[in-house]
């Protein structure tokens, strides 16, 4: 059995550390993911089943033997992760991997590789001509920052 733990500020800050390692002990493979933006609902544990994860809203570390066991009919699930409500209307393109993964699990893609490959000032020259700007609510070209840093 595999469970999805989200590892940022929030769950951790509700408990997300004590729920991952009361799940490892429960001999559960725990992954550490960002969070899906859920933080009413953090630590929301996802447990991988055949038909896709199901979400876990707000899991205790004392929980932990409950949800495994009970599945989808303990009191604190949400349902398939797709299907919930928050998520389901949803469109993300920039933060599609969070809750997928670690975040700091790449995969060596070809984009990837090509960018790590090239020097700063290339870079951020390929940068400059995406036309890229932050999403910090005033779209601050980021060739600048970068240029700055």
């Amino acid at each position: 059995m595999r469970a999805y733990v989200p590892l940022d500020t929030s769950a951790v800050a509700a408990g997300a550390d004590a729920v991952a390692t009361a799940l490892g002990s429960a001999g559960v493979d725990v992954v550490r993911t960002g969070s899906r933006g859920l933080a009413w609902a953090e630590p929301l544990v996802e447990i991988a089943t055949e038909h896709g994860r199901v979400a876990y809203a707000n899991v205790t570390a004392a929980d932990a033997a409950a949800v495994i066991d009970q599945g989808q009919d303990h009191p604190k699930c949400l349902g398939p992760v797709a299907e919930t409500a928050y998520l389901r209307d949803q469109t993300r393109a920039v933060f599609n991997r969070v809750g997928e993964d670690h975040p700091l699990a790449l995969a060596k893609t070809t984009v990837l590789q090509d960018c790590l490959e090239q020097s700063p000032e290339a870079l951020i020259a390929t940068i400059e001509t995406s036309g890229l700007r932050g999403r910090g609510g005033a779209g601050f070209p980021a060739p600048i920052k970068w240029r700055t840093v």
